[in-house]
């Protein structure tokens, strides 16, 4: 099931890159070149001449990938790599060509378990083992700023298996 899931991602991600190739390389091109070759010669106006000496070029409407929440077992900061993850970041790498500017901020988070300035360091180290794998999977370091919240921040009780497991985490956010 996962390599189905995988290769329809690829397929998606593929066909967007194709069409904004073609619209933009090949169409683009021929489209300029078979306007101006079909056209009869004229005297074009002052207010025309303005308007064709803008480029139109084709928008491609990438949506920002928005955040994303690593998790990790409990007392770990590994990265352990997983297909979701993976495609957050082919989203957001190709988000980044289309919007160069963005930054990330990548922030750890713990469970309650152990002591506040332990859990502080923990975060940090989640947040500086996330950002060395995405500066692995190719998005640059300069800019992926880290901190960690610790235990201040939580999104699920601490008083559950379940929500300490998901108080264990790593977010990232795109900021545009």
């Amino acid at each position: 099931m996962r390599t189905i899931v995988t290769g329809i991602i690829v397929f998606i991600l593929w066909s967007i890159l194709c069409t904004w190739f073609y619209l933009a390389y090949i169409k683009g091109s021929a489209t300029d070149e078979t306007a101006v070759a079909d056209q009869p010669v004229a005297e074009a106006t002052p207010a025309e001449t303005d308007s064709l000496s803008t480029t139109i070029e084709p928008e491609i409407n990438l949506e920002s990938p928005g955040t994303y929440a690593v998790h990790h077992e409990f007392d770990r900061s590994e990265i352990i790599p997983d297909e979701e993850f993976d495609n957050f970041i082919v989203r957001l790498k190709a988000f980044r060509e289309q919007v160069p500017g963005i930054k990330l901020n990548v922030i750890g988070h713990t469970d309650y378990v152990g002591s506040e300035s332990y859990n502080y360091n923990l975060g940090m180290r989640r947040a500086k083992n996330t950002k060395d794998y995405l500066v692995r999977m190719g998005v640059p370091g300069q800019i992926i700023a880290i901190s960690s919240e610790g235990e201040t921040s939580p999104v699920a009780t601490n008083e559950t298996d379940a929500g300490r497991a998901k108080n264990r985490r790593t977010e990232i956010h795109v900021i545009e």
